[in-house]
C-alpha cells in the first residue's frame, strides 16, 4: 500500500513537472506557441518593439543600447549578442493579422571597441521572426536561430533592402534580403530568399544578385585582366515570383540577367523551381556557374 501510494506521487509530481515545462516553454496552439507579445500592444509600435525584442532577446541593456542574451554562434561557441529591431511588416488575415520581424545585430566580442567587431571576417547576425497576433498574447508561426549569420565587417542589411514576398498561391510570406561582399577587386551583392518551412525560417535560395570587377588592368596580374574580359566589369539581376502559376505549391523564382560579357551586352531569363523533397530552389543548369553563391 506504502509502495503505491508512493508510486502514485511520484507520478503526480512527474505530470506536473511536464505541465510547467510547456508552460515554461509556451502554450502550444494549433498554429505555434504563445508568447509574452501582448496583443493590446499593437495599438502601440514603442511598446509592441519592446515586447518583441524582450520576449526573444532578453532585457534591454542601456549601455549597450540594444537587446543582449547569450546564443550559441554557427561555430559551437555561447557568447552574448547585441541586437536591435531592423524593420516590421503587418500583414491583415483572417482570423489574424500577421506579424513578420527583422532583427540585427552583433556578436559581443570585447577584444574589439565597445565589443562591436568590425574587420572583414567578423559577420552580423540577423533574426527573421513570425507572429500571428492572436489574443490575449501573439502566437509564434516560426522564427530561424535569430542570431542568422549577416553582412561582413560586422554589418546587418540596410531595411531598405529587406522585401516581403509572397511565396506560394497559400498565402505563405518570407523576405528577399540583399547582402553585399567584397574579396579583393571582386565586389557581389546577393539576395537570399527566407521563407518557412513548419516552425523554420530557413534559406530557401542564394543568388548573386550583382558583380564587378575593379582595377582589372594590372599586369602583375594577367589572370585578373582575362577574368574581367571574360566578364567585363558587371552583371545585374532582377529576382520576380511568378504568382500567376498556380500549378505547383511554392511559386518558381524567374530571375532576369543583364549586363556585359566579353564586352557585349547579355540578356538572359532563368527559372528556379522549387524543390518540395530537399525544401530549396533548385539551380538550373544553364544558370552561370560565377553567379552561384554555393
Amino acid at each position: 500500500m506504502l509502495l503505491s501510494c508512493a508510486k502514485w506521487i511520484a507520478q503526480k509530481h512527474a505530470m506536473l513537472f511536464v505541465v510547467c515545462q510547456l508552460f515554461a516553454a509556451g502554450t502550444a496552439t494549433a498554429q505555434g506557441y504563445y508568447t509574452g507579445v501582448p496583443y493590446s500592444a499593437l495599438n502601440d509600435e514603442k511598446r509592441l518593439w519592446q515586447s518583441i525584442m524582450e520576449e526573444f532577446y532578453g532585457p534591454y541593456d542601456r549601455a549597450m543600447k540594444c537587446w543582449v542574451k547569450p546564443f550559441i554562434d554557427p561555430k559551437g561557441v555561447k557568447r552574448p549578442y547585441c541586437m536591435r529591431w531592423l524593420k516590421l511588416d503587418r500583414l491583415p488575415g483572417y482570423p489574424n493579422e500577421r506579424l513578420l520581424v527583422v532583427t540585427g545585430g552583433f556578436p559581443i566580442d570585447w577584444k574589439c571597441e565597445r565589443g562591436h567587431c568590425d574587420d572583414h571576417p567578423s559577420r552580423g547576425a540577423m533574426g527573421l521572426i513570425i507572429l500571428d497576433a492572436t489574443k490575449p498574447s501573439m502566437t509564434l508561426v516560426a522564427r530561424n536561430s535569430l542570431i542568422e549569420p549577416a553582412d561582413t565587417y560586422g554589418r546587418v542589411p540596410d531595411e531598405t533592402n529587406v522585401d516581403v514576398r509572397q511565396l506560394n498561391a497559400n498565402g505563405t510570406f518570407g523576405w528577399t534580403v540583399e547582402f553585399d561582399q567584397r574579396h579583393g577587386d571582386r565586389w557581389y551583392t546577393y539576395k537570399i530568399v527566407y521563407g518557412p518551412i513548419g516552425d523554420r525560417i530557413v534559406e530557401l535560395a542564394n543568388v548573386v544578385n550583382k558583380m564587378e570587377i575593379h582595377n582589372c588592368n594590372d599586369e602583375n596580374e594577367p589572370e585578373k585582366t582575362i577574368e574581367a574580359e571574360q566578364y567585363s566589369g558587371k552583371y545585374e539581376w532582377n529576382i520576380l515570383f511568378e504568382m500567376q502559376y498556380h500549378g505547383k505549391k511554392w511559386y518558381p523564382l524567374i530571375i532576369h540577367q543583364t549586363g556585359m560579357k566579353k564586352y557585349k551586352y547579355i540578356s538572359n531569363t532563368y527559372r528556379f523551381e522549387f524543390n518540395s523533397r530537399i525544401q530549396t530552389y533548385e539551380i538550373p543548369e544553364a544558370f552561370p556557374k560565377e553567379m552561384n553563391d554555393d
